[in-house]
C-alpha cells in the first residue's frame, strides 16, 4: 500500500492501490461493511461529528446534515430488543438517525450516555460513539468475534464515563 500525503487544504490522506487487496475494489458494494481506516483517522472523523460537521477549523459536512445522522427518525415505530442488556439498534433506548443509533432521551438505557449521544460499531468489534453533552468523541479499534463484541464496547464505554472527572 502507498501512502501519499494529504493535498494542501484536504481532510485524508490517500491511498494508492499498489496490489495491495486491502486497497482494491470490493467484489460487492456494501456501503456499510469493510470500511478500512487507522485508529487515528476514525477519532478525527468522530471528532468531526462532535464537532457538528467542523474539523480543524474547515466545514466538512454541514449542521443540517450532521443534524439528520444524528436525530431520531424512527421514533415509536422500532420495537425493543430482543436481547436484554445489549446496546445494540431496537435497545429500549436507542433509535435510529440517518446513519446512526441515537440515543433521544436520558433515563433508562443499558450503558452510560447522554441524550443526544449516538454510536456505530463495525461486525467485528469496531466502535465510535459521540456524546455532544459531554463534549466526547471515542473509538474502540478490536477485533472480537460474537457476543465478546457487546461485552468489550460496553466495557470500553463504562471505563470512559467512569474516568470522566467533573
Amino acid at each position: 500500500m502507498a501512502r501519499r500525503p494529504a493535498r494542501a487544504g484536504a481532510q485524508a490522506v490517500t491511498h494508492a492501490a499498489g496490489g495491495n487487496v486491502m486497497m482494491s475494489s470490493p467484489r460487492n458494494d456494501s456501503g456499510g461493511a469493510g470500511g478500512l481506516s487507522t485508529g487515528r483517522d476514525y477519532l478525527r472523523f468522530a471528532q468531526m461529528l462532535a464537532n457538528g460537521g467542523v474539523l480543524d477549523g474547515q466545514r466538512v459536512l454541514s449542521r443540517t446534515t450532521v443534524r439528520l445522522m444524528t436525530s431520531d427518525h424512527l421514533g415509536s415505530r422500532i420495537l425493543p430488543a430482543p436481547t436484554p442488556g445489549g446496546a445494540i439498534i431496537g435497545a429500549a433506548s436507542y433509535t435510529f438517525g440517518l446513519g446512526f443509533a441515537v440515543r433521544p432521551s436520558d433515563g433508562l438505557a443499558p450503558v452510560p450516555g447522554s441524550a443526544g449521544d449516538f454510536y456505530w460499531g463495525g461486525y467485528a468489534g469496531t466502535f465510535f460513539w459521540v456524546d455532544p453533552k459531554e463534549q466526547l468523541a471515542a473509538v474502540f479499534m478490536v477485533q472480537s468475534a460474537g457476543a465478546l463484541r457487546l461485552y468489550h464496547r460496553n466495557l470500553y464505554r463504562q471505563l470512559v464515563y467512569q474516568a470522566i472527572v467533573d
